[in-house]
């Protein structure tokens, strides 16, 4: 029995979207952003940051976490082979349990002893290449597992020490989350390859499957598949959240000493204190009970008054500057 190719080719190349998810999702965010471009924002930015020291201490502090952080690229990279490598291991282990005679009776060890010792035929080796989605499956099981029980122990809220820099266990969770992402993508990236260096024998043997037994089988890799998507659409925000939680606290640690300004824009003049100076199109000012918020790109003039001194330093509106943030920037 044949079936459609559209079919076949989905099963042997459907497995990379995990692969691309992270860098086509990500420049996608960026490109179609609803994001207002700010006229003059990283002006006013660095005209706080110069004139106020709460706020240049901020952004250092900011930018010393994302310094000490670096090496989360590395794990992430490092995560693919280790994920490769986890597979490779599992096959082989599995194909030394199938020796057992206790074991090799088991449907999911059969195709490892009959491939071993019984001739190397094509539908066993297409259910070994099938068997790495059970891999795929159970060590993202495992991972999701442990994201579970890191939140319940409050160990993906992140620490700081008195420095305001990540404790040593904190650094370990986030790395721990690009590990795994890393990881996964290397387990069906794995799966990918010996599906394209098996290729023409599991066609062989898929196009000639009852439809029941296909059936079964795109079962298998849709949960493997959207299984690897879940888990890391799970990594992915717990990433997002651990480096907002970062800033928020290293925020909260400044957020009192922050200055009291005055900005002008075309309708009027608006006073107050800094309350959120990371938000990408506004800069909030509180004053008494109210918070209020202004565009940067309605600023024309803006005046800080500095603590202990009389004289105020202002500025005004600056040439436009439109930032785009890089597609491979997550905060």
């Amino acid at each position: 029995m044949m079936i459609p190719n559209w079919l076949v080719q989905g099963v042997v190349t459907g497995i990379i979207l995990p692969i691309i998810y992270f860098p086509v999702n990500a420049y996608l965010s960026n490109k179609f952003s609803n994001d207002l471009p700010a006229e003059g924002k990283n002006a006013y930015k660095n005209f706080l940051i110069k004139n106020s020291k709460p706020i240049n201490d901020l952004f250092r502090k900011l930018d010393e976490y994302k310094n000490n952080t670096q090496m989360k690229y590395f794990y992430f990279l490092e995560g693919m082979p280790l994920g490769i490598m986890c597979s490779i291991i599992l096959l082989m282990f599995s194909f030394f349990l199938s020796q057992l005679r206790e074991l090799n009776k088991f449907d999911f060890f059969l195709p490892y002893y009959n491939y071993a010792y019984n001739g190397q035929k094509d539908i066993d080796l297409v259910r070994i290449v099938l068997s790495l989605n059970v891999f795929t499956i159970i060590i993202t099981a495992l991972i999701f597992l442990f994201i579970i029980f890191s939140h319940f122990k409050g160990y993906t809220n992140p620490k700081v020490t008195e420095k305001l820099s990540l404790t040593r266990w904190s650094k370990y969770i986030h790395y721990s989350y690009w590990l795994s992402t890393g990881l996964i993508i290397g387990l069906n990236m794995n799966e990918l390859l010996f599906v394209i260096s098996f290729k023409n024998q599991f066609i062989k043997v898929i196009t000639n499957l009852p439809n029941y037994k296909i059936f079964v089988l795109l079962i298998l890799y849709l949960i493997c598949l959207f299984s690897s998507w879940f888990c890391i659409f799970i990594l992915y925000d717990q990433i997002n959240d651990f480096s907002d939680s970062v800033k928020q606290l290293i925020t909260d640690f400044y957020i009192d000493d922050f200055p009291y300004i005055r900005v002008k824009t075309n309708g009027e003049d608006i006073s107050g204190k800094i309350d959120d100076i990371h938000n990408e199109t506004l800069i909030i000012l509180k004053e008494v009970c109210s918070l209020k918020a202004i565009r940067w790109d309605q600023i024309t003039t803006m005046e800080i008054e500095k603590q202990g001194e009389d004289s105020k330093l202002s500025m005004r509106l600056l040439p436009k500057v439109t930032e785009n943030k890089p597609w491979w920037k997550f905060w």
